[in-house]
């Protein structure tokens, strides 16, 4: 999987409204372009990163204040 279908896959699966999706990705995607500046390379950000539904509970859990909820 590339970077860009990697980041598509991230942003399918979280759960908040889209301004806060839009920031997150954003900072996301800033983190791993910082990665690869320091000589990372793509495969191994990925590997460290995990699946995209790993990346994104993780992401979502780290938003849990501002995610949607389901009602009771």
């Amino acid at each position: 999987m590339n970077m860009e279908k990697y980041l598509r896959a991230v942003r399918r699966r979280l759960n908040m409204p889209k301004q806060l999706k839009d920031r997150v990705m954003t900072d996301f995607a800033s983190s791993i372009e910082a990665r690869k500046e320091e000589g990372q390379e793509e495969p191994e950000i990925l590997k460290d990163l995990g699946s995209p539904k790993a990346a994104a509970k993780e992401l979502n859990e780290q938003m849990q204040d501002y995610t949607y909820q389901k009602s009771p």
